[in-house]
């Protein structure tokens, strides 16, 4: 058997993976400007109450209970409008979050220096 001198690389499979549960966890909404913010956390909310009303409607809460208050009634329309609620708050979400990352890229790489010739040729054609 041969012994073999391994190198000292650190093992760095754990850097990915801390950083993915870093932006996991990470208020997105508080670098945003207030009116983004608003629409953000109103379409949160609004998903919330869509999660609400479906766990309502499968936990079999009666309508007498407190916990029943504001829930939609059940049938086919409901659930419908429930799916369309939900849908609605998911797209507000990620246009939201979309544009912020993207003002995020646009003022990292034209104003940190990275692509100052691109800015320069951008400005020169507008």
């Amino acid at each position: 058997m041969t012994m073999r001198a391994r190198g000292n690389k650190p093992d760095t499979s754990a850097g990915p993976i801390r950083r993915a549960l870093r932006y996991a966890s990470y208020d997105w909404t508080r670098d945003m400007s207030k009116p983004k913010r608003r629409m953000t956390w109103a379409a949160i909310l609004l998903q919330g109450y869509t999660i609400y009303c479906v766990l309502m409607w499968v936990l079999g809460v009666p309508k007498a209970a407190l916990g029943y208050i504001l829930v939609l009634p059940r049938g086919l329309p409901s659930y419908v409008l429930a799916w369309f609620l939900y849908t609605i708050g998911w797209y507000v979400i990620n246009g939201m979050l979309a544009s912020e990352f993207g003002e995020r890229y646009v003022k990292h790489r034209f104003y940190s220096g990275a692509g100052e010739g691109r800015l320069s040729r951008v400005v020169e054609f507008t």
